[in-house]
């Protein structure tokens, strides 16, 4: 169950409004720890924006340490990154129509 790992008490700012950011964090189903960024408007208005992992971590106490050392500058970064996600592409994988190779044609040709 993910929890609030700290609460920051700047807002955070940018052209589309002003924002409450909380450290949140949970412990992953690889046994790692995974922390990211809630964004809430102040004004109530909006949604919710939420970066993908920031941080992960072997220890919850490491991940702790990674929440309380946040700047202000990285998380008006993270905010842009809540904003704008970065966006993977990748090819689907393709399947074979066949099973096997074809077999060879064998021509017998009489004297």
């Amino acid at each position: 169950m993910a929890e609030v790992l700290t609460s920051f008490e700047i807002p955070v700012r940018d052209d589309s409004g002003t924002f409450h950011a909380r450290a949140i964090g949970r412990h992953a189903n690889d046994g790692m720890w995974e922390g990211w960024i809630e964004f809430v408007p102040i004004d109530g208005r909006g949604e919710t924006l939420i970066t993908s992992a920031e941080s992960r971590q072997p220890e919850r106490e490491y991940l702790e340490y990674w929440a309380t050392g946040l700047t202000h500058v990285y998380l008006e970064g993270a905010l842009q990154r809540a904003r704008h996600p970065i966006t993977i592409r990748v090819r689907a994988a393709e399947h074979p129509i066949s099973s096997s190779p074809r077999p060879p044609v064998v021509e017998v040709k009489s004297s």
